[in-house]
């Protein structure tokens, strides 16, 4: 997850609706995930222009992302993107 910014406020929303569900949530920047292999499913967040350590993870996790759901989203660079102001 993004440090800052509105990748970050959209993640905080995508993460209050995944508990909301009943989900358990592990909050990480790319830069501290090594392996998505404990995980059911992966959520990644970016900047429009998809930053180095995130590519980087993408990279180091393709065989295991291809066995489990992925979803992806990008900011925008506005904090009305995700409904907040």
């Amino acid at each position: 997850m993004a440090k800052s910014g509105s990748s970050r406020e959209m993640a905080e929303v995508v993460v209050e609706q995944i508990r909301h569900a009943a989900h358990e949530v592990t909050v990480l920047d790319a830069a501290e995930v090594r392996s998505v292999e404990p995980y059911k499913a992966v959520v990644l967040g970016s900047a429009l222009h998809l930053d180095r350590e995130a590519v980087k993870m993408l990279t180091r996790n393709e065989k295991a992302l291809s066995r489990k759901p992925v979803w992806l989203f990008h900011g925008t660079g506005t904090r009305s993107a995700c409904g907040r102001t």
